[in-house]
């Protein structure tokens, strides 16, 4: 069975006004995440976002966010937001 996967309508909002190139980097990158959850994203928590541990994966320039959940075969996407650059000025701070 394949993994389910489900999104927030801020995400599909957000998707809705990235440039194609965006959108194409979002779902092959996603479907990449799908085959292997843990292994292909990065642990992110934020006690605003979620009371859970999340995931987060990059794709274009961005994170998405997103919920994991094993028993349920599900992978619910939750935010997707700009990578911001780190005080040093290298992209990669997952932080708000």
């Amino acid at each position: 069975m394949g993994m389910r996967v489900e999104h927030h309508p801020d995400v599909r909002r957000f998707l809705r006004m990235c440039r194609q190139e965006e959108r194409n980097s979002f779902f092959a990158e996603l479907e990449r995440v799908c085959e292997s959850p843990v292994e292909r994203s990065d642990f992110f928590a934020d006690s605003t976002k979620s009371r859970f541990a999340l995931r987060y994966f990059r794709f274009a320039g961005f994170l998405a966010l997103f919920g994991f959940d094993p028993g349920r075969n599900l992978i619910k996407v939750i935010e997707c937001r700009p990578e911001r650059e780190s005080q040093s000025g290298r992209r990669g701070d997952p932080g708000a």
